[in-house]
């Protein structure tokens, strides 16, 4: 009874099965059959399901990295009594000296700190050194530039020191005898410019030094030919004070005793013109912090060999050039950084004063005793301030315009060398560099209105049609994503940092130049942005960032970005976030990058 029932039951089975068989030929058959257009209408039915699919999912914001759980707490613990011990670490890669008690070993912090990659400090073990800079605003092309507001370009140590001429950075970067590096001096101006528009102004901070009508408190050192006088300048449109004194030394000029003792106020900014007739120069005489004798910072129209910067500090004097005009020029020197950065100099053009240690020496000015004018020349007004933001803005974005070639870009003058096999010969653009600049000009542009600064940051984007094999900053990853880059080397090392900052240039030539003089740049940078979009995943090793892809370019190890590097990686996709809303890859990703910085690993299989 059983067996015929399961037999029964297995033919009613084969009987649904060829059933199914046959209803789902006849369906196929009538697909095949029907007409081209109904079969087209299928596919567009089933390209728009998956078309749903995805934009269903596209704004969901991917799932958040699981917490960290805190170690459990540590019981009291005493080292009283333990006995020293060799640690054999990793196998016996190495061994360590430390101790143990109670079957416990300990190891010191120094050791944790560099052979586990983190900071270890007194009682401190940190992740990472940096904090990433969040977005307190969103991304504004006429608003501070990111978080350069807390950014002190020329304090770094790679800047030799700021040039009297043109008042922008000289750097040693790659090249221990000095240059202009356009993406250092286009940092500049925008860390200024972020200054500006985010500093409240303190009066209190200016002292200013009488001149103009002031003329009979300069006194004039025994010689009859010698006369310091107030007159009126037509160009000044005000009364001002001319010297005169038939040399350029400065025991022969003409002083004022101005005993400021400026605190805050250490930049001094002055208004002067020189005739070029003699040498002139306008020296401050200083004292410094812990120093019991005085110092003297010239700024000189002219120079023995035209060298931009003289130090001897034998005899405390320091001298920069500044070039002779008739014209009237404003001039804001920090004085204190002036003098470290000669005392650097100082260190390392002349080897005996190594020792000195004159590189780390901090330079803080007690007072400023004395102003000597020598030469021929006249001075406007004289006054120490806490910061002079505006003037280093012009003077980088002037510097911009004249630096500026025909192809549109700012070549930079030395080699570079990433690898053995990435190298760039003088004359390479930086896609950042060109970038920085143009966030730089736009800006200088919507304070001045001068239309000089906006043409020179349309032509900028010129240089991101041209193949980096070509002379441009143009890649392109697997041939087809665009990308520009920071080092446009040939094969391509796709640096992620420069690439964001050309694109937060481009976009703000999109929002300055209008419409049809913005067209370019903003075509560049939806490409650039959809470029970003495909590629960003490869960035992320999954406990750190990578500086580029040129492990996969070159098919080498990755450059692991430094902690610094990876901070600013979160900081820019976070203004990415603010700029193009329509993503939350931006932000998602930036907060599983934080939270690398604080030990998070992504998950093993």
């Amino acid at each position: 009874m059983v067996l015929r029932c399961r037999r029964s039951c297995r033919r009613t089975y084969v009987v649904v099965s060829l059933i199914v068989i046959a209803a789902t030929t006849i369906a196929v058959y009538k697909n095949y059959t029907q007409t081209p257009k109904r079969r087209d209408d299928a596919a567009t039915r089933s390209q728009n399901f998956v078309r749903q699919l995805l934009l269903r999912n596209r704004d969901k914001t991917p799932p958040r990295p699981r917490p960290l759980s805190p170690p459990p707490p540590l019981p009291s613990l005493s080292l009283a009594n333990a006995e020293q011990a060799d640690v054999i670490v990793n196998g016996g890669e190495t061994t360590v000296a430390g101790l143990r008690k109670d079957g416990n070993f300990y190891v010191p912090v120094d050791f944790v700190g560099k052979y586990f990659d983190v900071y270890a400090k007194e009682n401190r073990i940190d992740y990472s050194y940096s904090t990433p800079k969040r977005p307190t605003a969103p991304y504004n092309s006429t608003g501070p530039f990111l978080s350069f507001a807390g950014v002190e370009v020329e304090s770094r140590d790679r800047v030799m020191y700021i040039s009297g001429t043109d008042g922008v950075t000289v750097t040693s970067q790659w090249d221990a005898r000095g240059h202009r590096y356009p993406v250092q001096i286009s940092q500049m101006c925008l860390a200024h410019y972020s200054k500006l528009m985010t500093e409240t102004p303190k009066s209190s901070s200016v002292v200013s030094v009488e001149t103009g009508r002031g003329a009979h408190r300069w006194t004039v050192r025994n010689d009859e030919q010698m006369f310091v006088r107030s007159a009126r300048s037509r160009q000044a449109n005000q009364m001002v004070v001319e010297f005169n004194t038939h040399a350029a030394s400065d025991e022969d000029g003409v002083f004022l005793l101005v005993n400021i003792k400026p605190g805050e106020s250490k930049v001094a900014v002055f208004c002067v013109r020189f005739f070029d007739d003699v040498s002139s120069a306008l020296t401050f005489q200083v004292r410094l912090a812990d120093e019991e004798e005085k110092y003297e910072i010239s700024y000189r129209t002219k120079m023995k060999n035209d060298v931009p910067l003289a130090v001897d500090i034998e005899t405390k004097n320091i001298s920069y050039l500044i070039g002779s005009s008739r014209e009237w020029r404003t001039l804001a020197r920090d004085l204190a950084r002036d003098i470290q950065k000669a005392f650097a100099a100082a260190s390392t053009w002349q080897p005996e004063l190594k020792h000195a240690n004159l590189k780390k020496k901090k330079v803080r000015i007690l007072e400023v005793i004395s102003v000597v004018a020598s030469g021929h020349g006249q001075i406007a007004f004289i006054r120490f301030q806490r910061s002079e933001h505006r003037l280093a803005v012009q003077s980088a974005a002037d510097w911009l315009i004249r630096a500026q070639d025909a192809k549109g870009g700012w070549p930079v003058s030395v080699k570079r060398v990433l690898s053995n096999k990435l190298v760039l010969s003088p004359g390479w653009y930086s896609a950042m560099g060109q970038g920085q600049a143009m966030s730089c000009l736009c800006r200088q542009y919507q304070v001045t209105k001068r239309r000089e600064y906006l043409d020179a940051a349309v032509r900028a984007t010129r240089p991101f049609r041209v193949a980096a094999a070509d002379g441009g900053v143009l890649a392109k990853f697997m041939g087809v994503l665009p990308w520009y880059e920071e080092y446009p080397t040939v094969p391509s090392a796709f640096v992620l940092n420069g690439f964001i900052y050309s694109l937060l240039g481009l976009y703000d030539v999109g929002e300055t130049a209008g419409e049809e003089a913005g067209r370019e740049a903003r075509a560049l940078f939806d490409d650039g942005l959809k470029s970003l979009v495909t590629m960003l995943p490869l960035f992320d090793l999954g406990g750190r960032t990578s500086y580029d892809l040129r492990h996969v370019a070159l098919q080498s190890e990755p450059r692991v970005a430094r902690w610094d590097y990876h901070s600013v990686h979160v900081g820019q996709l976070l203004y990415l976030g603010t700029i193009d809303k329509s993503r939350s890859l931006w932000n998602a990703t930036a907060e599983r990058w934080e939270r690398y910085m604080h030990g998070y690993r992504a998950e093993h299989n």
